[in-house]
């Protein structure tokens, strides 16, 4: 436990001035990166390429265990069954 101690006290300190390089990089990628997909994400969202619909197919299971039917969920289309019996065959 005293070779912790020693190292951690002959750590060199750091400085504010040797600091700000370390936050400026991913602050700079984050403001250069966030557009990017920002742009991205809204150009999919216009052309309806977005796969969002997960919520809404558990939303519809849980609707069909509720009343104690077999969880179809048609946003999957006609008839798909989200069973893990059905859908594992």
């Amino acid at each position: 436990m005293t070779a912790t101690i020693q190292r951690a006290e002959s750590a060199p300190e750091v400085s504010d001035r040797q600091r700000k390089p370390l936050i400026a990089v991913p602050l700079m990628a984050f403001a250069l990166t966030a557009p990017l997909y920002i742009a991205l994400a809204l150009r999919n969202h216009a052309h309806l390429k977005t796969c969002g619909f997960d919520l809404g197919i558990f939303m519809q299971e849980v609707k069909a265990y509720a009343h104690l039917q077999q969880p179809i969920a048609p946003l999957l289309g006609a008839g798909a069954s989200t069973s893990v019996t059905t859908s594992h065959r």
